[in-house]
């Protein structure tokens, strides 16, 4: 049965991330006088913008890939590559 200490989240991973906040009220205000069909855009950019760059996508996985070849499955930065 696999080691459960792999399971764990690695401490600080929030670190690598970056967090745009903007509550609901601040968008309602934001967009207030955009047009319904600006609204919707602004929305989906917000919710999808991360996946417009169709070079990103997948770059974590490879990473993970890479790691769990050159470093193992247990190494820290394989562990760490999961979480992202």
């Amino acid at each position: 049965m696999p080691d459960e200490k792999h399971s764990y989240e690695p401490q600080n991973i929030h670190q690598a991330f970056t967090q745009e906040k903007e509550i609901g009220s601040e968008f309602l205000q934001r967009t207030r006088s955009m047009t319904p069909s600006s609204v919707t855009l602004e929305m989906q950019n917000y919710l999808l913008g991360a996946l417009r760059d169709t070079s990103l996508v997948g770059q974590y996985s490879t990473m993970h890939d890479n790691a769990i070849y050159q470093l193992g499955y247990a190494h820290p930065r394989t562990v760490k590559l999961a979480y992202k």
